[in-house]
């Protein structure tokens, strides 16, 4: 899956490079989430590449679909690269040194989704360790009155 999103996310063209015989149309949203319903690794790192994730490949090419859409699947955004960069992280280099204002509005808007993804995260876990939200499987901390 790293290989097909590193080639859809980097092409510029209507058509990406063949991926194991079969050509990778660039931005291909369906593509992706056949690979990601086969249990394909998320969070793969892509030794070629420092260590970056599909999520940072995402976010270094501005593909905004993309980040949502990995972020949706679950795809962890934490995870760093052999740098130590997240890629909220790798949004903000690219853009520093882009001379593109629309290049840039793009990377900005994708490390915007990445830190919104981040507070929403830790804000689930303190609700859950606070009480607030029931915990898989068990009964909620509350019983709703004339239930």
């Amino acid at each position: 899956m790293l290989k097909f999103f590193r080639t859809c996310t980097y092409q510029a063209g209507p058509v990406g490079e063949p991926d194991q015989g079969v050509v990778a149309p660039n931005s291909d949203k369906a593509a992706i989430a056949n690979y990601l319903a086969a249990n394909a690794n998320i969070d793969a790192r892509d030794p070629y590449c420092d260590g970056y994730t599909a999520l940072h490949h995402a976010a270094a090419t501005a593909r905004i679909d993309h980040v949502a859409m990995l972020i949706s699947f679950g795809a962890n955004i934490d995870v760093r690269d052999y740098d130590g960069n997240k890629a909220e992280d790798v949004a903000r280099l690219v853009a520093t040194q882009q001379v593109s204002a629309e290049m840039r509005k793009s990377l900005l808007q994708c490390m915007h989704i990445l830190v919104q993804a981040k507070q929403v995260k830790d804000r689930a876990r303190r609700y859950v360790d606070a009480g607030y939200l029931e915990y898989p499987g068990g009964s909620p901390p509350y019983q709703l009155a004339g239930m």
